[in-house]
């Protein structure tokens, strides 16, 4: 009689560690993803370190070398998305339909923008020579940067700082 007991209590703890599990998984399946690439619209070309966003949430994602890009998280229903990166226009992508645990799949391909953006402002650091710490603040335009940063490379985003970082034009606002 006892042995009956204990095998029935083994029986209902794996029973409620699988319900458990169950429902844990369908605790998870409760969202998708929406996943894509965003491209160049004249080339072709991926395009690396465009942001994707989910229009009204704060959900997004920046695609990697290959234009790639997940959004993951996103709760069933429909969005609009938008892509953005500098030196091109943005883009909407509407009606994106997201589903519990399946994957929504969004294209989308970038139009080059045709204005120059504002003035940046750069400063520089330097290290400690002969009794001296050098470091400076100014602001450049975009007609001088441009000359003086020609063959160079140069990328947007922000500041870069430290040995060996790239010129880095910050990101207009």
């Amino acid at each position: 009689m006892l042995y009956s007991w204990v095998q029935a209590g083994r029986r209902g703890v794996v029973l409620g560690l699988l319900a458990l599990a169950f429902a844990a998984s369908s605790a998870f399946a409760q969202t998708g993803r929406i996943e894509g690439t965003v491209r160049s619209a004249t080339t072709g070309d991926a395009l690396a370190n465009a942001q994707v966003s989910v229009v009204g949430r704060r959900l997004s994602a920046t695609t990697d070398a290959r234009g790639f890009y997940r959004v993951s998280d996103v709760p069933p229903g429909t969005y609009t998305l938008r892509a953005a990166l500098v030196g091109y226009s943005p883009v909407s992508v509407t009606n994106v339909a997201v589903s519990a645990g399946l994957p929504a799949t969004a294209d989308t391909r970038v139009s080059a923008a045709g204005g120059l953006l504002e003035e940046g402002v750069v400063t520089g650091t330097g290290s400690y020579v002969g009794g001296l710490i050098g470091s400076s603040y100014g602001t450049v335009s975009n007609s001088y940067w441009d000359a003086q940063t020609s063959g160079i490379a140069t990328s947007a985003g922000g500041i870069g700082s430290g040995t060996g970082s790239d010129l880095k034009r910050p990101s207009a606002s």
